[in-house]
């Protein structure tokens, strides 16, 4: 699931947080950015429940959570690649999504 400069872009983008959290510019700035891709996943669950994909539950907590797994896969990649190789990545994925349509 991580390329090698998608790693180095995930190193890079998860090092700022620290900077973000430190400032309070940067974490509105960071705060609004989250949000807004919140937003835009939430679009695509609703549009995913209309074609029947997903089930009809609140698409902004689906893309809440979605967003929270992706994010926390991204970490255990980056700390532990050997365990979170890009195959399971990818099955860890599988599963998150599977479990949102049951």
């Amino acid at each position: 699931m991580l390329s090698r400069s998608a790693t180095d872009s995930n190193r890079i983008w998860v090092s700022s947080w620290d900077a973000a959290l430190s400032g309070p510019d940067l974490s509105t700035g960071y705060a609004r950015k989250y949000s807004q891709s919140r937003d835009r996943l939430s679009e695509r669950v609703a549009a995913a429940q209309e074609l029947g994909e997903l089930p009809p539950r609140d698409p902004t907590h689906i893309a809440a959570g979605a967003q929270s797994f992706i994010l926390g896969l991204v970490v255990q990649a980056l700390f532990d690649p050997a365990a979170f190789p890009p195959r399971r990545q990818v099955e860890l994925l599988d599963d998150y999504l599977a479990s949102l349509a049951a």
